[in-house]
């Protein structure tokens, strides 16, 4: 089993538990694990924060009706990304309380 998977099932068992002490059944591998894992998705995080933030500065300047069209699907599919990684950085955040 690769690292992200058995992190990815670690979080999907903690998130299915009673959210009372689940910080104290980790191992240390394991937290250890969800450490990097969280590190990694902050890490995107803030990649893609950027590149929205640059999208938006483009956007209002963007003579071209084609181009702006590209630029607001890429902002679209960048908020549901950060979204989504927001959702995944709060859990691992729980888990390792």
């Amino acid at each position: 089993m690769s690292p992200v998977s058995e992190v990815q099932q670690i979080v999907l068992n903690k998130s299915s538990e009673v959210p009372s002490s689940s910080s104290a059944n980790l191992n240390s591998g394991q937290r250890q694990q969800l450490q990097q894992q969280l590190d990694t998705l902050q890490a995107e995080w803030n990649l893609r924060n950027k590149k929205l933030r640059r999208i938006q500065e483009a956007l209002p300047i963007e003579t071209n009706v084609a181009v702006k069209f590209q630029l607001q699907q890429q902002r679209h599919d960048e908020e549901a990304q950060l979204e989504s990684l927001a959702n995944e950085l709060d859990k691992i955040e729980q888990i390792l309380q």
